[in-house]
């Protein structure tokens, strides 16, 4: 890969998708900030953290999805890898008891195709990608909600595998599910390490810091910003555009990324 193809990567939920209205988003400034001259973004809204991590690790290992080309493998000697992590009440499995994950299939396997997720930018290889993928990751009410989107696309999910879901949730722990994501991304770390030569990965958004990964970690909105206030200009990514730019601002004063 030549220096004009340097890259970022994108891998995460809805906070690092880029809105088709305004694409404004402080990862693009830093893009520019690494000298990246295009950004693969494979950030989804409503996505798990073992989805995520899954989709990162992929992005590492250079595995030919569907579509992807050899002139899109991720260079360890220049290219960049943002991971965002998400809330941990959310959910993998498979699509229905007669769906099956397919390893050569790679990220194909996961729900890239999301009607309700209208104003966000689609992942580059989108058309490459099933509709009627083998697993869902997903916010838990997206299926299992009083009005649950993915219902509305008519999936054959009968009452059991519903109230599985509903029962998944009341076990659920908070603190478990961000020590678990905390592991699963040493293990993506520990890659990227293994084979890195100049290349720079950086995790934000993640509730348990494990050593390893806090070196690695970027300041979220709220540490930069502090609370902010719900306006009706939010993109897709739950930010406005200005706090986007207001993000970046704080963001570059750190000495992580200078």
């Amino acid at each position: 890969m030549s220096q004009v193809d340097k890259t970022l990567w994108i891998a995460g939920d809805s906070y690092g998708t880029f809105d088709k209205t305004d694409g404004t988003h402080w990862v693009k400034q830093l893009a520019i900030h690494y000298g990246c001259t295009r950004v693969f973004n494979l950030a989804r809204g409503g996505m798990d953290n073992t989805a995520i991590n899954f989709v990162a690790e992929e992005i590492l290992n250079n595995h030919l999805w569907p579509g992807r080309t050899n002139d899109q493998m991720f260079n360890y000697d220049t290219d960049v890898l943002i991971v965002f992590c998400t809330q941990p009440g959310r959910f993998c499995h498979r699509r229905t008891p007669y769906h099956n994950f397919i390893i050569d299939k790679s990220i194909a396997n996961l729900n890239w195709h999301t009607p309700y997720l209208k104003q966000q930018e689609p992942m580059p290889w989108i058309d490459d990608m099933p509709k009627d993928s083998s697993m869902f990751s997903q916010t838990y009410n997206s299926i299992a909600g009083a009005d649950a989107p993915l219902l509305s696309e008519g999936i054959d999910i009968d009452a059991h595998q519903v109230q599985f879901i509903n029962d998944s949730v009341m076990y659920n722990d908070t603190n478990y599910e961000n020590v678990r994501n905390a592991q699963q991304l040493a293990g993506v770390i520990g890659f990227f390490e293994s084979r890195a030569d100049g290349a720079i990965i950086h995790i934000i958004n993640q509730g348990y810091q494990m050593p390893h990964i806090a070196k690695y970690r970027l300041p979220d909105w709220c540490e930069l910003l502090g609370e902010m206030p719900d306006q009706e200009d939010t993109l897709v990514n739950h930010m406005t555009a200005k706090q986007h730019n207001d993000f970046w601002e704080q963001l570059k004063q750190r000495p992580l990324i200078l």
